[in-house]
């Protein structure tokens, strides 16, 4: 029994568009191609041939997370018809504007559309030396899941086994690629590359460099690698030739010489989005890479979990007004940030653009929380997290004072010591605030409070107790 093959609505409508256009021109979309015949025989050879391309497809349907599966499945006969009426052109053209489901479904209508679409006459081909020559814009073919190497399906690939169309048209987030593969990443569609904790070596990230300015990555996990200053300069060498905006190297071993480099190139890069956090950073290279800040593009910055000190903290309270930054994190518990730097930092948060504060694990106390909720309602902050900061009630009530002239729809008091008598003046004033995220974990609150705040707020999303 044939199997039924579904055309997404873009590519159904492109056939309807190509039908009218040869219609309105003369021509017939039942008539075959001047000389070509039907071929009804089937050869030895081909029944053959059939059953390889059937145990290539149940290869590939191990795969899974790509995709694939069914693609090397019996392909319908050729017929005459419109698909072989245009030329080769136009309906390459035609598949550029098709997303994953449909170019997979394309594939299957007959060799010739395989063929225009794979990049290659060879059904089935594996390996990355079988690279697909493509002159059209094939990103839009890209599949939506995150494919991860680790997997028990895909663990088993290698260079020469993995489906090769696959590799190089339908992969885009990638996560724990094998180094085996980086070679061949310039030519495909990966964009987001996650290798953290790939215990990655000094080798390793020699390669990674050298590949990164000839592939379409724009997003680079590099944390939870034993990285240490040497590997850093490596990287940062390469930055302003590649097209990365988004770096993670959180939880690594970078120091003040590799963060020295890195902050002199980040100007010259498309990076906005940098994670530093829990480096054990101290304020002399921190402070180097701060003072560049308003020349970068960068807008969101985490450096969580370092050793940072006034001096860090003064400096970075100067350039905040003068950078592009919405998305800050200070937080974890070993940054200290004290009161003398609390109330620098609340004074420029009115001239910032940051949206988002995580300030979590400070200890920040009832006098730090009564700064900052004097300045509030002038800034633009969303989303503040003031988890584990010593907050009592006296400090809860200073938030409250403020929290409906805010702007704030996510609000983190978790491990503080509010308690039953702060919540209740809490849970009063939130029909008057545009809170709808309230997380109070770990709170000593009784259920008679828990079950009052969740009754009353059923549509506010509160994680309490």
């Amino acid at each position: 029994m044939r199997e039924r093959y579904f055309l997404s609505l873009p590519l159904v409508a492109c056939l309807l568009l190509a039908s009218l256009l040869l219609q309105n021109c003369g021509g017939s979309t039942n008539l075959p191609i001047e000389g070509e015949e039907e071929s009804t025989e089937t050869t030895e050879q081909e029944g053959e041939a059939q059953q390889g391309r059937r145990k290539r497809a149940r290869i590939e349907q191990e795969i899974g997370g790509l995709g694939i599966t069914g693609t090397q499945q019996e392909l319908l006969e050729e017929s005459s018809n419109i698909f072989n009426i245009l030329p080769p052109e136009i309906w390459q053209e035609v598949f550029s504007h098709l997303d994953f489901e449909g170019i997979l479904a394309a594939r299957r209508i007959s060799y010739a559309w395989n063929e225009l679409i794979s990049g290659t006459p060879y059904i089935g081909a594996v390996g990355v030396e079988n690279k697909p020559c493509h002159i059209i814009d094939t990103r839009g073919w890209i599949t939506k899941k995150e494919i991860n190497f680790r997997s028990k399906k895909l663990s088993i690939l290698t260079p020469a086994t993995i489906p090769s169309f696959a590799f190089y048209r339908l992969m885009a987030k990638v996560e724990n690629l094998p180094q085996a593969f980086w070679p061949y990443l310039q030519g495909t569609n990966v964009h987001t590359l996650d290798l953290s904790n790939n215990d990655i070596d000094n080798k390793g990230i020699i390669e990674v460099a050298r590949i990164l300015p000839y592939t379409q990555i724009h997003t680079l996990d590099l944390g939870d690698n034993d990285i240490d200053d040497r590997d850093i300069i490596e990287v940062a060498r390469v930055l302003p030739y590649t097209q990365i905006h988004t770096l993670w190297l959180d939880y690594t071993g970078i120091r003040y010489k590799g963060l020295v480099e890195l902050a002199k190139v980040l100007p010259q890069t498309q990076i906005h989005t940098l994670d530093l956090g829990s480096n054990s950073i101290r304020d002399a290279g921190m402070i180097e890479l701060v003072k560049l800040l308003p020349q970068t593009q960068i807008h969101t910055l985490c450096l969580a979990g370092n050793e940072l000190g006034d001096e860090t903290l003064t400096e970075l309270t100067k350039v905040l007004p003068q950078t592009q930054m919405h998305s800050l994190d200070l937080g974890y518990n070993y940054n200290n940030i004290g009161y003398a730097a609390l109330i620098k930092l609340a004074k420029v948060l009115p001239q910032t653009q940051i949206h988002t504060l995580d300030l979590n694990g400070n200890q920040i106390g009832e006098e730090g929380i009564t700064e900052l909720a004097k300045v509030l309602s002038q800034t633009q902050i969303h989303t503040l997290d003031l988890s584990s900061n010593s907050i009592g009630y006296a400090g809860t009530i200073e938030l409250v004072k403020v929290l409906p002239q805010t702007q704030i729809h996510t609000l983190d008091l978790s491990y503080n010591s509010i308690r039953d008598a702060g919540i209740i003046e809490l849970a009063k004033i939130l029909p008057q605030t545009q809170l709808h995220i309230l997380k109070l974990i770990e709170i000593q609150v009784s259920d008679e409070v828990k079950y009052l705040v969740r009754e009353q707020y059923p549509n506010i999303n509160i994680t309490i107790g």
